[in-house]
C-alpha cells in the first residue's frame, strides 16, 4: 500500500517586513550592526525598528521566539501610551506582525494550542486596524490549524473567509494559494471536480502574477488528482513539468516532494527499483531541510514499495517510523493512513489485537477528518478484522460503510466531471496559446501588409518625385533653350553693330586722315607763300637801324 500522491497546502505565515526594506539587506555585516544597535538603545521606537529588522534573519527558531516576544511586549507597552497617530499605528503593526510570527512559530513546531491563541489575538487586532490582508493572513493560518487538527468544516469556512477578503484587497497571489488550499480538501472529500476547479483557477491566477513556485505547486496538486483518476502517465506528465519549475528557482522542499510523487507514480507503474530509488532521494532531500512530515511521507511510501516485493520486514520498519513522525507532529491524514496500513499488516501476521487497535484508530481519525476516502480504507481493513474475530454484524455494518464510502469517493459521475474540466482545463489553455500564436501570426501579416503599403506608398512618392524631377528638368530645359535663343540673337545684333561701328570707325579715320592730309597740305602752301624767318629777323634788324638813325 502506499500513500495517494502529496497534495501541497500553501500556508501563508505572516513575516515582519514592516521596516526591513527601510534598513537594507541581510548581510552579515549589516545584521550585527542593528545587534549593536539594539544593544545600546534606549528609545522603544529604535528597539522595535531593529527587532523588525531581525525578526527577518534569526540565527536559529529559538532566538527567532525571543525577538518576536521582545517585538510583541515593547509593542504592546506602547499602543497604551498617549502617542501620535502615525506612532501609534506603527507600534500597532509592529504588534501585528509579531503575533503573526509567534503563531507561525508554534504552528511549525507542531504547538497548536498557543498558535492558535496568537493567530486570534491577531485577528482581533487586525480588525481593529481594518488591515484586510492581515485579517486575512490570520484568518487563513487558523484554518491550517484546523486542517492539521482535522476539523475539515471549520477549515472550510475560514478559508472561504480568507478567500474572500484576499479578493476584495486585491491580493492575487494570496487568493491562488488558498484557493489551492480548497482544492486539497476537495480533493481529500472525494469531490474532484471542484478540487480540479479550484486548482485551475488558482494556477491561471499564479500565471497572473508569475509566481513559479506557486505554479509548480498546481502542477503537482493536478498531477495528484490525476493520478487519483489512474492516469499514471499523464500524472507524471505534470509532475515533471513541476519538477523543471522547481529546479529553476532552486526550491529544495518543493523537489522533494516532486520526487517522492514521481517515485510513488513509478511503484505504481512496476517500475519499482526505479520508483525505489526516487523516493529515497526524495528522503535524502527532507533530512537535509529538516522537513518532519515529508520525511514521515517518505518513510510511508517506501513502505508501499516494498510491499510489491513483498519484503514485509522493511514494509513493518517504514510504516512504523511513517506513524511515529506524525504522531509527533500531530498530522491527523498521515496517522489515519498508517494506521490503516498497519492495521492490513498486523492482520496478515495474525495480530489481530494490534490490526484492531490500529483499524479502530484510524477509523476514529478518519471520522473526524470527514474523508471517505480515509474512511472507506479504515472500514475495509475493519471488516476484515471482524471476520476474523468471526462478528458478522459488526463486519457487516464495516463492509456496508467501507462500499459507501467507496462509492462517494470513487462515484462514476465525479471521475466524469473532473476529467472534463481537466480536458477544460488543457483546451481552453491550449486554445489561449493558439490564440496567441495566431494573434502573433496576425500581427506579423499586419506588419507584413503594413509594410507592403508603406512600399507602396513610397514607390509612388517615388514615381511623383521622378516624374515632378523630370517636369522641372523638361521646364528648366526648355527655359535654358530659350535663353540660348536669346543669347544668340544678342549675340548676332552686337556683332553686327561691332561691324557697323568698325565700319563707320574706318569711314571716320579715312576722312579724318584726308582732313589731315589737306591741312599738311594747306600749311605747306602757307609755308611756302609765307617769307622765312630769316626775313623777318633781316627786315627787323634794319627797321631798327633805320629808327635809330632817325633819333
Amino acid at each position: 500500500m502506499i500513500l495517494r500522491s502529496k497534495i501541497l497546502v500553501l500556508l501563508l505565515l505572516i513575516a515582519s517586513v514592516t521596516f526591513s526594506q527601510k534598513i537594507g539587506g541581510g548581510s552579515t555585516k549589516s545584521i550585527d550592526s542593528v545587534r549593536n544597535v539594539l544593544k545600546n538603545a534606549t528609545d522603544d521606537t529604535v528597539r522595535v525598528n531593529c527587532l523588525s529588522y531581525l525578526s527577518e534573519y534569526p540565527a536559529n527558531s529559538d532566538e527567532w521566539l525571543s525577538i518576536n516576544e521582545d517585538l510583541k511586549s515593547i509593542s504592546e507597552k506602547n499602543i497604551h501610551l498617549k502617542l501620535s497617530k502615525r506612532l501609534h499605528d506603527h507600534y500597532m503593526k509592529c504588534l501585528s506582525n509579531a503575533l503573526g510570527n509567534i503563531g507561525g512559530y508554534y504552528l511549525e513546531n507542531g504547538n497548536f494550542d498557543k498558535a492558535m491563541a496568537s493567530f486570534k489575538e491577531g485577528l482581533t487586532l487586525t480588525r481593529k486596524m481594518k488591515d484586510t490582508s492581515a485579517m486575512s493572513n490570520m484568518i487563513l493560518n487558523m484554518g491550517g490549524i484546523y486542517y492539521y487538527t482535522g476539523n475539515i468544516p471549520k477549515t472550510l469556512e475560514l478559508w472561504n473567509e480568507a478567500f474572500r477578503l484576499q479578493e476584495a484587497c486585491g491580493d492575487v497571489k494570496s487568493a491562488a494559494n488558498t484557493l489551492n488550499n480548497l482544492g486539497a480538501i476537495y480533493r481529500n472529500q472525494g469531490n474532484l471536480p471542484e478540487a480540479i476547479d479550484s486548482w485551475t483557477r488558482s494556477l491561471k491566477m499564479m500565471e497572473q502574477v508569475k509566481e513559479l513556485s506557486g505554479q509548480a505547486t498546481i502542477l503537482n496538486n493536478l498531477g495528484a488528482v490525476i493520478a487519483d483518476l489512474g492516469d499514471e502517465n499523464k500524472s507524471l506528465e505534470y509532475m515533471y513539468k513541476a519538477v523543471k519549475i522547481r529546479e529553476q528557482i532552486n526550491d529544495p522542499r518543493g523537489m522533494s516532494v516532486q520526487l517522492n510523487n514521481i517515485g510513488k507514480s513509478l511503484v505504481r507503474l512496476n517500475q519499482i527499483e526505479k520508483g525505489i530509488e526516487t523516493i529515497e532521494k526524495a528522503l535524502e532531500t527532507s533530512k537535509k531541510i529538516q522537513d518532519k512530515g515529508l520525511m514521515a511521507d517518505c518513510y510511508v511510501n517506501l513502505g508501499g514499495a516494498f510491499t510489491r516485493l513483498k519484503q514485509d520486514e522493511k514494509v513493518m520498519e517504514y510504516y512504523l517510523e511513517g506513524n511515529r513522525i506524525y504522531s509527533e507532529i500531530g498530522n491527523s491524514e498521515g496517522l489515519t493512513t498508517t494506521w490503516s496500513f498497519l492495521a492490513d499488516l498486523y492482520l496478515k501476521k495474525g495480530d489481530i489485537k494490534r490490526s484492531m487497535e490500529c483499524g479502530t484508530s484510524s477509523m476514529a481519525a478518519a471520522k473526524k477528518l470527514g474523508f471517505p476516502g480515509y474512511i472507506s480504507s479504515a472500514a475495509s481493513v475493519l471488516t476484515k478484522v471482524y471476520k476474523k474475530l468471526n462478528k458478522p454484524a459488526q463486519a457487516l455494518e464495516m463492509m456496508e460503510l467501507w462500499m459507501t464510502m467507496r462509492d462517494s469517493a470513487n462515484n462514476k459521475e465525479a471521475r466524469k466531471l473532473s476529467i472534463k474540466k481537466q480536458f477544460q482545463y488543457e483546451y481552453a489553455r491550449k486554445t489561449a496559446e493558439d490564440s496567441v500564436k495566431i494573434a502573433e501570426e496576425k500581427k506579423i501579416t499586419n506588419i507584413q501588409l503594413d509594410a507592403q503599403k508603406t512600399q507602396i506608398r513610397q514607390d509612388r512618392l517615388l514615381r511623383f518625385v521622378l516624374y515632378g524631377g523630370l517636369a522641372l528638368v523638361i521646364i528648366f530645359a526648355g527655359f535654358m533653350f530659350n535663353r540660348f535663343k536669346v543669347t544668340q540673337k544678342q549675340k548676332k545684333l552686337i556683332e553686327d553693330k561691332e561691324r557697323e561701328t568698325e565700319r563707320q570707325k574706318n569711314i571716320i579715320e579715312a576722312k579724318q586722315k584726308e582732313i589731315v592730309d589737306s591741312i599738311y597740305y594747306a600749311k605747306r602752301i602757307q609755308s611756302a607763300l609765307a617769307p622765312s624767318e630769316r626775313f623777318f629777323d633781316k627786315t627787323l634788324e634794319k627797321l631798327m637801324k633805320e629808327k635809330g638813325k632817325g633819333d
